[in-house]
């Protein structure tokens, strides 16, 4: 291997897995430790600067990088503004990670994530940390030393789909049969009902696109999803009504999730840039573990959240590029890719975890999908400046003779 290459890679690489370890703790109890004097905004910005060593060894200028910079700058200060660093790290992540061998990156993430899990899972049940124990609708739910109920399981699904990405044809079935049963558990402790039924989808479809039985139409209109479920969501969200019937009951299904989402666009609106949503959820003190009080208003639907949150232009980017993303894949036959982007689409309506890199891992696809370059199609500024130069140096010649 190019020890440029190498050493890109590493530098990518460890950066990422600092950053998603961090981001992991930073979701339970242990947040705790870490939390006084920003010591975790630190801890990312350690990671740019080993991402900005990256680019300083291996990047060319190129007119296609620079305008890919700049728009990744653009959607990281959107989040900045309105959101902590740690948050806004995901277009910095996406544009310096468009070079890296995705496949590599996401058997780092699988290890990183499943460590901290364990940890963390391991301090609660050992009282090291807190493992909150909560009670709805008669079920008792553990929170495993996270700070909300969906954090684990979330995390799970997310290791799920990368080992099923990283395996593709060559998954057999007893690692299908441990996936499905490492859902259970998380499905058993914390009641988590989304992330399990669509892990046990996609293990059923990851089945089938391994038997080479995956339809090639079903994959073509998966392409949409993002587009479509974005339509859906805000279409039903602001023209809900209780007075309808099948709203009523949807919105009953959903547990009040559709009201919620009207409520706080009649409250805080939509903005070309975002605002300053300031919203109220469930998730739990990480000093005391005591849930907040106050009128409950939260924004699930994870289209409507970064639409709300972050306004219309990054929404339109954020969706324009995950679309890109599918249809590249579509086209290359990636159908794996494609089953998994489009489950997260469909987790996306009552989960608004999905633009996060610690639960959607796959979000750094879009850096090599869209603004990757390589070798053989890279004119750098350098090169096109020199070659500018000796055309005017022939010219002048020419001139001098004649």
């Amino acid at each position: 291997m190019n020890y440029k290459n190498f050493l890109k890679d590493f530098l990518f690489i460890f950066s990422f897995m600092t950053y998603l370890s961090f981001s992991i703790f930073s979701r339970s109890f242990y947040y705790k430790y870490f939390y006084a004097g920003h010591i975790f905004t630190y801890i990312v910005m350690f990671c740019f600067l080993l991402l900005l060593l990256k680019e300083l060894i291996a990047s060319q200028i190129t007119l296609r990088e620079i305008l890919s910079f700049l728009i990744c700058l653009f959607m990281f200060m959107i989040i900045r503004h309105w959101n902590n660093t740690p948050i806004a790290a995901l277009p910095i992540f996406i544009f310096s990670g468009r070079n890296v061998n995705l496949e590599r990156v996401l058997k780092a993430a699988i290890v990183t994530s499943l460590a901290s899990l364990v940890v963390i899972i391991l301090s609660a049940k050992l009282g090291i940390i807190t493992d909150h124990v909560g009670v709805s609708q008669f079920r008792i739910r553990h929170y495993l030393g996270f700070t909300y109920i969906l954090f684990p399981s979330a995390i799970f699904f997310n290791i799920t789909a990368m080992i099923i990405y990283i395996y593709k044809d060559k998954l057999k079935l007893t690692l299908l049969m441990l996936l499905l049963l490492g859902n259970y558990y998380f499905y058993v402790m914390t009641r988590s009902n989304l992330s399990f039924y669509l892990a046990v989808v996609l293990i059923i479809l990851s089945f089938f696109a391994r038997k080479n039985n995956f339809k090639s139409h079903f994959a073509f209109l998966s392409c949409f999803s993002y587009i479509i479920f974005f339509v859906i969501s805000y279409l039903i969200i602001r023209n809900y009504s209780p007075s309808n019937l099948w709203m009523y009951h949807l919105n009953l299904i959903l547990e009040n999730r559709i009201a919620l989402g009207q409520e706080s666009l009649d409250l805080f609106g939509i903005h070309l840039f975002g605002s300053d949503v300031q919203w109220q959820g469930f998730g739990l003190d990480f000093n005391n573990g005591v849930v907040p009080i106050g009128n409950y208003l939260y924004v699930d639907n994870f289209y409507i959240n970064i639409l709300q949150q972050y306004g219309i232009i990054y929404t339109f980017l954020f969706i324009l590029f995950l679309t890109i993303l599918l249809f590249k894949s579509y086209k290359k036959k990636n159908y794996y890719m494609v089953i998994i982007l489009s489950m997260f689409a469909i987790h996306g309506l009552i989960d608004d975890l999905m633009d996060t890199l610690y639960y959607n891992t796959f979000l750094l696809a879009i850096g090599t999908a869209l603004f990757k370059t390589t070798d053989m199609k890279q004119k750098s500024i350098v090169k096109v400046v020199n070659k500018l130069k000796v055309e005017k140096e022939n010219k002048t010649e020419k001139k001098l003779r004649n």
